[in-house]
């Protein structure tokens, strides 16, 4: 949130992509009246639907269901964390998964909507490696070569958690994590990567 505050302010972006739903914070609030004072359209997931194309990325929405429906599945019984926007991106025949905060109830559902369209070589792991995300089933779908997790050092959430790591090491992809090398860098080339971190 507090990092989109900043992109938002600073970046100058046309577009804001967002589930819908509305955080009762501050923080959510600082955020909308930045998109509104800048004037940065809004759009939603049924504005989405089909995916878009940016210089040559593919961009394809797996999860909310933008026809509203596949929430009911669960009884709209999903939480904010899981009913985060998931991105696919792809490029020169490689591909990037953003699951966001999905944790498990989150997960079922995007692997029942998604199915094999989850296969991509570099994952975000969701929710910070917490140990409500990244289950046997979602990761056996997405199968990554590599998974970044995003936490900070020593935070007091514990991320990522001992059993989320083992998870991920069982599906044989590399773990990046970014409590120990900082910022991660990927740059896709046709048919390879090149990956920097700020520590080393």
């Amino acid at each position: 949130m507090n990092g989109l505050r900043f992109i938002a302010s600073n970046f100058h972006p046309k577009e804001f992509w967002s589930n819908g739903d509305i955080a009762k914070n501050r923080s959510f609030r600082k955020l909308m009246n930045i998109v509104e004072s800048k004037k940065i359209k809004r759009l939603l997931p049924s504005d989405l639907r089909g995916g878009r194309e940016i210089s040559g990325v593919k961009i394809d929405i797996l999860h909310p269901p933008s026809d509203g429906g596949g929430d009911q599945v669960f009884g709209r019984a999903l939480g904010l964390n899981d009913n985060s926007l998931v991105l696919k991106l792809s490029y020169g025949g490689k591909s990037f998964l953003f699951p966001g905060d999905l944790e498990r109830p989150g997960e079922e559902m995007v692997v029942l909507n998604a199915g094999n369209l989850l296969k991509s070589d570099i994952l975000l792991a969701p929710h910070h490696g917490s140990k409500s995300s990244c289950s046997k089933h979602f990761l056996e779908m997405v199968r990554p070569g590599i998974s970044v997790i995003s936490s900070g050092s020593g935070n007091h959430f514990g991320f990522p958690h001992p059993e989320t790591l083992h998870r991920l090491e069982e599906t044989g992809c590399r773990i990046i994590r970014t409590d120990r090398v900082g910022a991660v860098q990927v740059y896709a080339r046709p048919e390879r990567f090149e990956i920097n971190s700020f520590l080393n």
